[in-house]
């Protein structure tokens, strides 16, 4: 099955190359080929939906939904990506320091571990320079995440993410992306924007609000993750929830706590007519 290996992996023009000289992706796109064309009985896959570009990740599924339907065998899925586990699995298990806590079915499973591991939903974050999260490019100071209009962040209205930073770098086109992920871990959306187009970043505070705008979000709980460039291309400083807090839903009173389901909830334009007489093209 070499030449099947060798083609799933994606690694024809570099097979003669010694593995030791692999990227890490590469590496895991190889081992995950030689697994699974080696027909166990129990496939163990731990997190390699991680790497790889999308198209390897889709072999990987597909692959993995192959060997389990068509073929009759069991895989063990590891991951904290609930949305994969989610959509590959039909039982679950959750360990805790080597342990097993809970097993069931997936969306039980899921539940149970957001549930016991609770995001602290501080929608305010300061620090005082000397011991704000940062590097040598970039230190931040505060984050804060309130609503345009009202006291509840809710899915009808707008938002607003603001972050102050301290910039240390001089003379760069200085950028800063947000990103957004559910608490499923999705990614609802990575956005960066340019903060200055003509090198002359200056070394200090820099403070940016941006709005969200309501009637596109589902009441969810989100992850913000900020990342600060040079050009859109060159890494400065990333940080992970650095903030999670609640989008509810808020129609009236009677229906604040309904959850409706899919990633987005968008204010559609809708245009309905009663039609006397209609006739069907065929």
């Amino acid at each position: 099955k070499l030449d099947e290996i060798v083609a799933f992996a994606g690694v024809e023009r570099y097979i003669d190359t010694p593995v030791k000289r692999y990227s890490s992706g590469m590496m895991v796109r190889l081992g995950f080929a030689v697994a699974a064309h080696l027909e166990p009985e129990i496939l163990v896959v731990d997190e390699v939906l991680a790497v790889g570009d999308a198209e390897f990740q889709k072999k990987a599924v597909g692959k993995m939904q192959d060997v389990s339907k068509n073929e009759g065998r069991t895989i063990l899925f590891v991951s904290h990506n609930m949305a994969a586990v989610k959509r590959l699995c039909n039982k679950a298990i959750i360990l805790q320091e080597g342990q097993k806590i809970f097993t069931g079915e997936t969306d039980e499973a899921v539940n149970f571990y957001l549930s016991e591991n609770q995001l602290d939903l501080k929608t305010e974050k300061k620090w005082h320079i000397s011991d704000a999260p940062g590097n040598k490019n970039i230190k931040v100071v505060a984050v804060k995440v309130y609503p345009n209009k009202g006291e509840v962040l809710n899915t009808q209205s707008d938002f607003l993410i603001e972050v102050i930073f301290y910039n240390k770098t001089l003379g760069i086109n200085l950028d800063l992306t947000l990103e957004l992920l559910n608490k499923e871990n999705v990614v609802i959306f990575h956005k960066g924007i340019q903060l200055n187009n003509r090198k002359d970043s200056k070394t200090g505070y820099y403070k940016s609000i941006i709005t969200i705008p309501g009637g596109i979000l589902n009441a969810n709980i989100y992850k913000l993750n900020l990342i600060f460039g040079e050009n859109l291309t060159h890494l400065l400083f990333r940080i992970n929830e650095i903030v999670n807090f609640q989008l509810h839903n808020y129609l009236q009173d009677s229906e604040y706590t309904r959850l409706y389901p899919g990633v987005i909830k968008p204010e559609l334009i809708w245009d309905t007519k009663f039609l006397e007489t209609f006739e069907a093209e065929l």
